[in-house]
């Protein structure tokens, strides 16, 4: 079966607003009882976005129904493009089944506010371009300090 993507032509919460957490791998001992030692306890470290994203009523619509029709209500797993510090990357999601989709309108424009669990971040592998530039301004960085020192 073919992955399920966030719907083609809807702004994902990519530009509207979004609050990104990652949970721990490891426990930490009580320091106040024995000296402080860490504890693995996990390889896998879930991550939740808080997003919100605004449609309007067309919009609004289609996305109901692909949430309700496509992903039944929340409950398969799909891939959506979200802006990250790596640029934008596809993380595949589920609807957080502990918060519900909290929706609000005004006049023409819907709001909607949820919580997305990513199970494994999805980090995209350096790009040359990326390597490139990161040389370039270490380049430049490095002849700067010695133009300085001639000084």
């Amino acid at each position: 079966m073919a992955e399920l993507t966030w719907p083609e032509g809807l702004s994902p919460a990519v530009k509207s607003g979004k609050r990104r957490t990652h949970s721990a791998s490891y426990a930490a001992s009580d320091p106040t009882v024995a000296p402080l030692y860490l504890k693995n306890i996990s390889t896998d470290q879930p991550t939740t976005w808080d997003v919100n994203f605004v449609l309007g009523k067309y919009d609004a619509d289609y996305f109901w129904r692909w949430y309700t029709d496509t992903i039944e209500g929340g409950r398969r797993h799909f891939i959506m493009p979200i802006d990250t510090e790596f640029g934008l990357t596809q993380q595949k999601v589920i609807f957080d089944p502990e918060t519900a989709i909290t929706v609000t309108q005004q006049g023409a424009l819907f709001s909607y506010s949820a919580r997305l669990i990513c199970r494994t971040f999805a980090i995209p592998a350096v790009s040359s371009a990326l390597k490139s530039a990161s040389l370039y301004n270490d380049r430049n960085a490095a002849l700067e300090a010695i133009n300085n020192a001639c000084i």
